[in-house]
Parts: structure tokens; C-alpha cells; sequence
């Protein structure tokens, strides 16, 4: 029996709800990300709320994380894809993202 076979039994449903809150994260394979898909589709409403607490707690996550300046090199990189250029202090430094 595949991994996609196994019955939801109480081991089953608690597996497929702790995938489900990672989902959200990437940290699945993708078969797993399948069999939580197809799970949730059928209408497992457990599994479903877990799907979106995984979404809120990757918000808070990305929330929490300190704003970073890019490096000059990935600035400019980032510029140069939108067509314009890096603008440049007098001493030959980027000025700071605003």
C-alpha cells in the first residue's frame, strides 16, 4: 500500500493534519503535497484549518523577520531587470533603498 492508499485512520488524520500545517511552508514532497490537496478537496474541514493556520503562522514568520537592505550587487541586479539604473552617491555608493 502506497503512501496515497493508506487509510485516514486516528494515525492517518493526525499525519495528514500535521502535513497540512506545513504545507503552507514548503516543506512538503510533493506527493505529500498531493495527498493533502486531494484530502482537503474531499472536504476534510480539520485539514482545511490547519492548511490556513500554517498560512497565518508563515505570515507572522515572514512579519517577524528584520527589513534588510539588499546588497549593492543585488540591487543593481534587480534595477538592471526593471531597466534602470542604481542611483548613485557622490562617493561612488548606493544610496539606501527608500
Amino acid at each position: 500500500m502506497t503512501m496515497d492508499e493508506r487509510p485516514p485512520g486516528a494515525n492517518g488524520r493526525d499525519e495528514l493534519r500535521e502535513l497540512a500545517w506545513l504545507a503552507p511552508l514548503g516543506a512538503l514532497l510533493p506527493e505529500e503535497q498531493r495527498r493533502v490537496a486531494l484530502h482537503v478537496a474531499e472536504g476534510c474541514e480539520e485539514c482545511d484549518a490547519a492548511l490556513r493556520e500554517g498560512d497565518e503562522a508563515l505570515e507572522v514568520l515572514a512579519l517577524a523577520a528584520p527589513p534588510l537592505a539588499p546588497s549593492p550587487r543585488a540591487r543593481g541586479a534587480l534595477l538592471g531587470s526593471l531597466g534602470r539604473e542604481p542611483v548613485r552617491r557622490a562617493s561612488g555608493q548606493q544610496a539606501p533603498p527608500r
